[in-house]
């Protein structure tokens, strides 16, 4: 059986954060899913790949009696690594495409790649798919990124406080604190005493 995949994925370089998409269509049904990059991908390049191996995955996993799998990606650089992952040089890059060829030869599935024209205005069938695709990796992108940034604040805060003038002010704070509640509980005994209150 021949499986259509389209993939696409969206990254942000200073966050690092990153989503795929995947649309699969063959004579066993559809499947439309999104999802994050995994931990290691660090650019816009791997994150295509990892897009391409997510439709992969779920093509094989998903229908047994797919045969072959017709692969179209906006990203050239990430159809060629597919094809061949001796032409993949960063580690990361080269360890996606290796899963891939792995993915591949065990479940005996030919991959026939196709480059599909990215951000196409036009009427046709696969421009609007590439259009779907792009637009949910990119919601899968700012997701993980509005968490990254989030992520990022609470740890420059944690980084913060443990520095030495933050802790010394801290510190002074608590000392302050302890002066002011000292004072109250003495005030508060000569009221009680029936003592007029002197000044500190």
């Amino acid at each position: 059986m021949l499986t259509t995949l389209y993939c696409d994925a969206s990254f942000c370089p200073v966050t690092l954060a990153g989503g795929w998409a995947v649309w699969l269509r063959s004579n066993s049904g559809r499947i439309v899913e999104s999802g994050k990059t995994p931990e290691y991908v660090v650019n816009s390049n791997d994150a295509e790949l990892s897009a391409i191996f997510a439709g992969i995955y779920r093509a094989v996993t998903q229908w047994s009696e797919t045969e072959a799998i017709l692969v179209r990606s906006d990203c050239q650089s990430a159809l060629a690594q597919m094809e061949d992952p001796s032409r993949a040089y960063q580690p990361e890059t080269r360890k996606l495409a290796t899963k891939i060829r792995k993915l591949r030869e065990k479940h005996n599935v030919k991959l026939i790649s196709r480059w599909v024209k990215g951000h196409q205005k036009v009427a046709k069938t696969d421009a609007w798919i590439n259009n779907q695709v792009d637009r949910m990796a990119g919601e899968q992108m700012r997701e993980q990124r509005k968490k990254a940034t989030v992520a990022g604040l609470h740890r420059d805060t944690e980084r913060q406080n443990r520095t030495p003038v933050n802790c010394i002010l801290r510190s002074e704070a608590s000392g302050l604190a302890e002066t002011v509640g000292k004072l109250h509980e003495n005030w508060k005994q000569m009221l009680e005493e029936g003592e007029k209150p002197r000044e500190p």
